[in-house]
């Protein structure tokens, strides 16, 4: 594989891994407001945000289709997310987990750099 071909696949696996960023930081946000609206901190009209941020989930995926397969994308997102809404769980509102939950983490995080080695992202 010459530089050219090695770096666009760079470029194409960097483009999966934003797009699941960004499906991700959209399930942080709404998942994040739902918290606060479940802790009485935010009123439940605000529930309409989160209804209204994942009304972007369908373009961006659909978009990201361009790059990927369904199943490799979607993986990535679902990993990437349940790993980073679990830490923010942890750290910001301080909820408790297992020590089995935190293994399935650690499995998450183990499944994310699988993909990194076989070069899907």
């Amino acid at each position: 594989m010459n530089f050219i071909t090695s770096y666009k696949k760079f470029n194409l696996n960097m483009y999966i891994l934003l797009i699941g960023l960004l499906l991700t930081m959209n399930d942080i946000m709404s998942f994040s407001i739902t918290k606060y609206i479940n802790l009485k901190k935010f009123n439940i009209n605000f529930l309409l945000f989160p209804s209204l941020m994942y009304s972007f989930q369908i373009p961006l995926f659909f978009y990201a289709l361009k790059f990927s397969n369904m199943s490799v994308i979607n993986i990535i997102w679902n990993l990437l997310s349940s790993i980073l809404v679990t830490l923010i769980g942890l750290f910001y509102f301080k909820e408790k987990v297992s020590r089995i939950q935190i293994y399935a983490i650690l499995l998450g995080l183990i499944s994310l750099i699988l993909f990194s080695i076989d070069g899907v992202i």
